[in-house]
This record gives C-alpha cells, structure tokens and sequence, in this order.
C-alpha cells in the first residue's frame, strides 16, 4: 500500500508484516509524522516530538529508536544529537547522542542498538556509538567516514555500506563485530542513501543514488552480492522495513 503523504528522509524499522516509518520531509518541511504498516496498509502512529530528516532508526513497530537528523531552523544544516524512543503509540524523549550528525547508519534493537557514520554538518564522521536503553558510548570508528549510508544488523554485528566520502560516492562496505570494524565484500555499484534489510550473513540492499534514482537490488549471500530483480521505481533516502529475506521500501 502506498503511504499517505510523498516524503522523503524518513527512517525505517520492524518487519515486513510490523513495520515503521517515521519523520522525513514532505515538499515543505520537516515532519515529525509516524506511520505503521500491517503488511497491506499504513495507518498513523503518534508524532515524535522533534520534526527532522535524515536521522537514524533501528528496532521493531513497538520499540524504535530515532537519533540525530536535520531539525529546523536549516540552515544552518548541522546534525542534532536528539534521540527519540517509540513504544508502539508515543514518542518519549530519549538520551542524547555524543555526536551530532545526519545520514547516519544505525542497526540493532532499542536495548542495545549501534549508529555510525554521518555529516555533522562541517565534516563527514567515522564515530560509532552504542546505546543500551539508557546512554550512548563511543565504541571503535568506521575505517573511512562517510554519510548516506546504508546500514543493517545487530550491535555486535553490523554492515556499513556505500554513501558519499570527501568528495565521491562509493561502493565500500565494512563489517562490525560489537568493537570494531573490518572492510567487507564492496557493492556491485557506487550508491549513496541506499537502504537494506536483513542481518549481515544474508541481506537485500536496494534503491539509492548516484547520477540518477536507483531501481537496483542486490542480495548479500554472506559470500558475494548477487543482482536481484529491480524495484519498480526507482529512489532514494526511502524508509526500509524489513526482517529476515523480506523488504518493504516506502
């Protein structure tokens, strides 16, 4: 089903059957809007309370994590360090992050989630942080920093990949283990604000930018990225819901 208002920058969380896509900016502004998918239709959930695109999201429809992100007054276009929790309803203000940014990755559950990367508004950063249902640490930093990138996974084992560095869009990807990150197997093609489902053993990475609006579909097998049938309109900084081998792209 299609969602209710064409918004862009919006983050995603859950499954396919049970998922979430929130915030994000309309043609106007910055919203601060939750919608809820069934597996067949979005209905609105409760508003967060801080109006913002391009932020991070991880977790389930009933508890979702939302941090960073543009919020007006832009510019001057610097990443905040709001962070927002979800409980299936309502939004309750959450501890704030110690980096500011925006295009940030983030991957695991609302009690032990992981983001990465993003612009903080003057630099691209490869600052990892960790939360726990109750503070942010900094853990070990990506490889090469970056914004825009896609992301899926657990705290203690994520995947980074693609995303615009000083000055190109690429094609790396790395790999967390809860500590550290390692480069992993590279995209089949350079993307920026890419999105993803799954965990890092079997993943289904689709849509993105780099001349143009990406329809493409590639499916990580734990061994290779394999071509896998294109969407049917191609996009960008669009909200992914998604578990296991099963996808939604809003």
């Amino acid at each position: 089903g299609n969602i209710p208002t064409a918004v862009n920058g919006q983050i995603g969380a859950g499954s396919l059957t049970a998922g979430l896509a929130a915030l994000g900016h309309s043609t106007t502004a910055a919203q601060n809007t939750t919608i809820e998918y069934d597996g067949s239709s979005w209905t609105s959930g409760g508003n967060a309370n801080t109006a913002r695109n391009l932020a991070g999201g991880l977790g389930t429809q009933t508890a979702a994590i939302a941090t960073g992100g543009l919020a007006p007054p832009n510019p001057p276009f610097n990443g905040v360090t709001n962070s927002e929790s979800y409980n299936g309803s309502s939004w309750t203000a959450a501890p704030t992050t110690n980096t500011g940014r925006y295009g940030l990755g983030g991957a695991g559950i609302q009690t032990a989630g992981v983001i990465f990367a993003g612009h903080s508004g003057t630099a691209y950063t490869s600052v990892t942080e960790e939360y726990d249902g109750s503070s942010w640490t900094e853990s070990g930093d990506l490889s090469t920093a970056r914004h825009y990138v896609g992301s899926i996974g657990s705290q203690t084992a994520a995947m980074c990949f693609g995303g615009t560095q000083p000055p190109p869009v690429t094609e790396i990807v790395e790999e967390y283990n809860g500590s550290t990150w390692t480069s992993g197997t590279a995209l089949m093609a350079k993307t920026q604000q890419i999105r993803a489902s799954g965990n890092a053993s079997l993943a289904l990475a689709y849509a993105g930018y780099n001349t143009t609006h990406a329809a493409q579909s590639y499916l990580w097998n734990d061994t290779a990225w394999i071509t896998q049938p294109s969407l049917a309109t191609g996009r960008n900084e669009c909200a992914g819901c998604a578990s296991g081998s099963s996808s939604t792209a809003a």
